[in-house]
């Protein structure tokens, strides 16, 4: 079918909708994996050439056109969130639309497919995945999977090759964007046999569906790959030390899985109710199927399910697929144990199928009353939403409102110590970073974080404790050795510093800071030619490297190459205009 002009007036109506509910949220901060996925990632800085494709490949593998995105966003603002959260918002807007199409194929009814798009929009539970700019992965997963179906069904009903293109392709670019993007072939499958009557025969049907099926394999090719380089399954470990958002303990395939049936009834409860959202719910596990909270989310699961089944006998078959799609999105991230069992822009997708549930059952039962029910419920759902996009203006405001919600976790205290800190309260900081080490004694980036605030009070015999303390708990913990190594250093005990820097640079060969220290360590030690080399190798890890550019300078002046260090003056102030030091020195050479 063809949209009419009629038709498509929904959908500027969303976007104007999406714009003012998310108003707010442009100059959010970056949280949490943002710092190593963009404020410290070399790979999405420069894609001049093939070369830095090719990092930027290595260093996002699964999830290429969600890194490529952020190298778009970087290259035409630098770190200005504001074009982060524009990219986020525009692609939301994106989804929304596309849940409307979906409805509108499926049952040509725009008021149901208006209402289905709209409370995907609204409701409260999409706002992590928005203001989280990492998870733009789960965005463009949605994007591309909702595309893909969209595309399909067009194709389906004109008998168009071009859309069956188009829509194998979008399937086929969305295993770039996130793991969970492997089910999608699976949906297009369910909604075939769901939709489309076997006039042709089944034969002919799995023949189509094939080639979707076959791009299941693209992203278990792309981890194995990924076990060859730095990378690991479902992680960017390459930078994982940078990131503040680190796993506080792991669990059994077996506890990961029990614990799932009380996650996913707790997903549809905050769908139906999104009160008490949380970044990070203090979720309990579950080890035996024993527990109430298990056996009873198991009897709630399979009564849905079943539900399902006998929707789809009575041929009501949208909402026996909305309840079918619901599992089947959330499958993956609940059958494939992850360093936390809940997190709510898991959820982002999942909220497509619930949508389109709750429209079609109000327009069953109310008729086109459903439609002024549907717009309460929005109108609601938006001033909730406008309302939570404050709770992640900052560090300090993100991590209060979760310890408002989960106490007793240690991960809560140690971010929003980080946030204290950042923010120059060293006092606040270390009694946060203190009640985190009583709630975890093991959670070696506490211990890491102590060692720099006692830094920054200038007691160095205190930080070389905390720092050790860390590295004895995650010996490979690259960060941890490189500030105990500057200790060291400062404390001119330069073995201990030189073999402190050497060890963070095995464990993270790319690590810039860490050469620059230990060039700093040489040059002390009257090493110049070991600095230069250091130095050389800071900038080659990151061209961005001021303090490494007049370093080297330094050391080429005291070999009388002035030459050399005035192109490396010259290189410091093009990367930090004013740098005083630089200035002087270059003065002093005139």
């Amino acid at each position: 079918m063809r949209f009419s002009g009629k038709t498509l007036f929904y959908l500027p109506l969303l976007a104007v909708i999406g714009c003012l509910i998310y108003s707010n949220s442009f100059q959010n901060s970056f949280h949490l994996d943002d710092h190593k996925v963009i404020v410290a990632n070399e790979a999405i800085r420069d894609l001049r050439d093939v070369g830095g494709a090719v990092a930027l490949f290595d260093a996002f593998n699964t999830r290429f056109l969600t890194g490529l995105s952020l190298a778009a966003n970087y290259a035409l603002g630098k770190l200005d969130v504001r074009g982060y959260h524009a990219f986020n918002l525009t692609v939301h807007i994106l989804n929304s639309s596309l849940v409307f199409a979906l409805v509108l194929l499926t049952l040509r009814t725009p008021w149901m497919a208006f209402c289905a798009a709209l409370l995907f929009l609204t409701h409260p539970i999409q706002t992590q995945a928005v203001n989280y700019i990492w998870q733009r992965a789960a965005l463009l997963a949605a994007f591309f999977h909702l595309a893909a179906l969209v595309l399909y069904i067009q194709a389906r009903v004109r008998g168009s090759k071009i859309h069956y293109g188009l829509s194998f392709l979008a399937a086929f670019l969305g295993m770039f964007t996130k793991e969970t993007m492997i089910v999608c072939p699976v949906t297009i499958l369910l909604y075939e046999f769901f939709f489309f009557d076997a006039t042709e025969g089944d034969g002919k049907r799995m023949l189509r569906l094939l080639p979707y099926l076959a791009l299941c394999a693209v992203i278990p090719i792309l981890l194995t790959r990924a076990d060859h380089l730095t990378l690991k399954t479902m992680r960017l470990q390459e930078m994982g030390d940078i990131t503040r958002f680190v796993s506080e303990g792991s669990m059994s395939r077996k506890t990961y899985m029990l614990t799932q049936l009380p996650v996913l009834v707790t997903y549809l409860r905050l769908l139906v109710f999104p009160a008490g959202l949380n970044l990070d719910h203090d979720f309990p596990l579950h080890r035996s199927f024993a527990e109430p909270a298990v056996w009873l989310s198991a009897i709630f699961l399979i009564v849905l399910l079943g539900a399902g089944v006998l929707l789809f006998k009575k041929k009501d078959r949208l909402l026996a697929f909305a309840i079918f799609w619901f599992f089947l999105v959330l499958s993956l991230e609940s059958l494939v144990p992850q360093n936390d069992v809940l997190f709510e822009h898991r959820l982002y997708l999942g909220t497509a199928p619930f949508a389109v549930f709750i429209s079609a059952v109000l327009f069953r039962f109310l008729g086109k009353r459903a439609f002024a029910v549907v717009l309460l419920i929005a109108a609601v759902f938006s001033f909730f939403t406008y309302q939570r996009n404050f709770v992640w203006k900052n560090e300090l405001s993100l991590w209060g409102d979760v310890l408002l919600k989960s106490p007793h976790k240690a991960r809560p205290y140690n971010n929003r110590g980080f946030g204290f800190m950042e923010s120059g309260r060293l006092e606040e900081a270390m009694a946060d970073f203190k009640k985190a080490v009583i709630l975890n004694p093991n959670y070696a980036e506490v211990h890491a974080n102590l060692g720099i605030v006692e830094d920054r009070r200038d007691r160095l015999p205190e930080a070389i404790v905390h720092y050790s303390k860390a590295i004895r708990l995650d010996p490979s913990y690259a960060k941890a050795l490189n500030n105990r190594g500057v200790d060291y250093q400062i404390q001119k005990e330069y073995d201990k510093a030189i073999a402190d820097l050497t060890e963070a640079v095995r464990i993270k060969p790319n690590y810039s800071q860490a050469y620059n220290n230990r060039g700093n360590c040489f040059q002390l030690m009257g090493r110049t030619e070991e600095a230069i080399e250091d130095y050389g190798r800071a900038i080659e890890a990151d061209a961005t490297n001021a303090e490494a550019y007049f370093n080297r300078g330094v050391a080429y002046l005291g070999r009388r190459e002035k030459g050399k260090a005035l192109a490396d003056f010259d290189g410091a102030l093009q990367l930090k205009p004013g740098f005083q030091p630089a200035l002087k020195a270059k003065e002093g050479v005139r």
